[in-house]
């Protein structure tokens, strides 16, 4: 009900009261989120830390099975929401959403939320000129999409894919 409400507001163009309610989902949740300007760059550092040493283990490569919880899904929308929010009000946060989307996606192994974690950090990537490592995470989205389940899943890699090649 709660990240319900928060995704009203943000359609809404309430953003503030948007954040104030999906930060109150992440402590129902008991998700840490940081909302600080130093908890944000903290938390891209320990994100960004992550995926490297997921990018270097070779759990990366054979991923485990695993059932994915209503707890981790609900976590992955509010995720999802407030990066959307973030767009328009915080891009230093957005980039800390990005790669914290990334690495729980990995961790679910859900091939939709994988393709857009991917799809969406290769697009920042492009944006901070990484191109060949953005190239590397459009080539682990791609190798995925036989199993992709919607339309906003291929969209979505579609258009980070064009703007890839437009970089």
């Amino acid at each position: 009900y709660t990240r319900k409400l928060g995704e009203i507001y943000f359609r809404r163009g309430e953003n503030d009261k948007a954040l104030e309610v999906l930060k109150k989902a992440f402590d129902l949740l008991q998700f840490p989120y940081p909302f600080s300007l130093w908890e944000t760059r903290v938390g891209i550092i320990k994100q960004l830390g992550r995926q490297i040493l997921q990018r270097l283990s070779l759990s990366t490569f054979i991923p485990a099975k695993r059932k994915n919880s209503s707890h981790d899904k609900e976590v992955s929308r509010i995720m999802e929401s407030v990066a959307w929010i973030d767009i328009f009000i915080n891009q230093e946060r957005l980039a800390y959403d990005i790669l914290t989307g990334l690495n729980y996606a990995e961790k679910m192994q859900n091939p939709n939320k994988m393709i857009m974690a991917y799809s969406g950090f290769a697009f920042l990537l492009n944006i901070l000129s990484m191109h060949r490592v953005a190239a590397y995470y459009h080539h682990l989205s791609e190798k995925m999409l036989n199993d992709a389940q919607d339309d906003n899943t291929l969209a979505t890699f579609y258009v980070c894919k064009a703007t890839h090649y437009d970089y």
